[in-house]
């Protein structure tokens, strides 16, 4: 998944290497869309005027003039592919037949200095790595319906005995995403129907109880899963993570239990805190030794789980469009170099350090960990 944290369209901007048409630093004049040429009720191929087009800020439209296109827009890959790289038009079968012999018009943004979508987007998306293990953070878009979660399965731990009943996730923080059943589910169905499952990853695992149940698939209401083997009830809730507990001795194969919520054990989402439930830590109680993992017996206790923060603060993107900013000038400055420019200055590179700097510890995520 392409980076959230910045958009190219912004990194165009921050760099000052972005320009727009209509021109909206025309004076006393009409500000013109591009006219990108006329339809035959055949012709498939067009090239708009400028290649290196920005993502997210193009609209084709058509019409018999500039003011009835106006209303009249092409949907892109229903009516048309674009090459952003290059500036290539595909209209599709479609898109032949809506455009007819009208004329095709076109308002976008390019970039000046000769850099690809294609190559800044990937800029990008380095660079949001490069934030994420700077900060040993994580941060997504939790309104949108997958977020950008980073997901961990069957993550293992050793075992801390009946009497440490706390564990922590090795990243967090955990998101607060969860959904609730829409309806009865019987023994063996291969579909629930949920709520919603906004937030959720599109293929991993949920837990419902205490069954840990596979996904392949998801819409905005159902999950595709493997058979369940246990009945759950309209409303019960459905979450993006999973802990199991093995009390399986030493040199043996675990046998895992599915935890459930509760019942079993409390999750602090902001530490990714798993405290095992009171009644399971009585000593007379049977469940003491079956749900606690014994102690120092390695993996006995496992993870899956989603983990991020759930919106992505205007100083994140402002370190991401410094970090990316600055890779390209350094590529600017070797380029000059190499090309007898030498009177280039590199300190200008470094212009933002101490910024970034700050907005790296000022963000940076100390571990929790689950000590023996």
């Amino acid at each position: 998944m392409a980076t959230e944290y910045a958009t190219t369209d912004q990194l165009n901007e921050f760099m000052v290497m972005k320009a727009e048409l209509p021109n909206p630093q025309i004076v006393g004049s009409d500000r013109l869309l591009e006219t990108v040429g006329e339809g035959n009720n055949t012709a498939t191929r067009f090239f708009l005027d400028n290649a290196y087009v920005i993502s997210g800020t193009y609209t084709l439209y058509y019409g018999a003039t500039e003011l009835a296109a106006l209303s009249q827009t092409l949907t892109e890959t229903t009516h048309y592919t674009l090459d952003k790289d290059i500036g290539k038009i595909t209209l599709t079968t479609a898109g032949v037949t809506l455009v007819g012999t009208n004329s095709i018009y076109a308002a976008y943004s390019y970039n000046i200095v000769g850099f690809t979508d294609t190559e800044l987007q990937t800029q990008l998306d380095r660079t949001e790595a490069m934030v994420d293990k700077a900060t040993a953070n994580h941060w997504a878009d939790g309104t949108v319906a997958t977020s950008n979660y980073n997901q961990i399965l069957d993550e293992k731990y050793d075992g801390q005995g009946i009497y440490k009943r706390d564990y922590f996730s090795k990243q967090r923080p955990l998101p607060d995403v969860s959904t609730t059943l829409d309806g009865d589910e019987a023994i063996g169905q291969t579909e629930l129907t949920v709520v919603s499952s906004t937030g959720f990853p599109d293929t991993g695992y949920i837990s419902i109880g205490k069954e840990k149940i596979t996904y392949s698939a998801k819409t905005a209401t159902t999950f595709t899963v493997t058979a369940t083997t246990i009945a759950h009830s309209d409303g019960d809730e459905v979450f993006p993570w999973v802990f199991e507990a093995s009390s399986t001795v030493d040199g043996t194969a675990p046998t895992w239990t599915v935890l459930e919520k509760g019942a079993d054990y409390d999750l602090d989402l902001d530490t990714g805190r798993v405290h095992f439930s009171a009644s399971e830590l009585n000593i007379t109680d049977a469940q003491a030794f079956s749900l606690n993992p014994e102690l120092r017996v390695p993996n006995r206790l496992r993870m899956s789980y989603i983990w991020g923060n759930d919106s992505i603060p205007a100083d994140i993107t402002n370190l991401t469009l410094m970090l990316a900013a600055q890779d390209l000038l350094h590529r600017a400055v070797r380029k000059a170099h190499a090309q007898g420019f030498n009177d280039f200055n590199p300190d200008i590179v470094n212009i933002d350090e101490a910024w970034i700097t700050a907005t790296i510890k000022s963000y940076k995520n100390m571990r929790a960990s689950t000590a023996m």
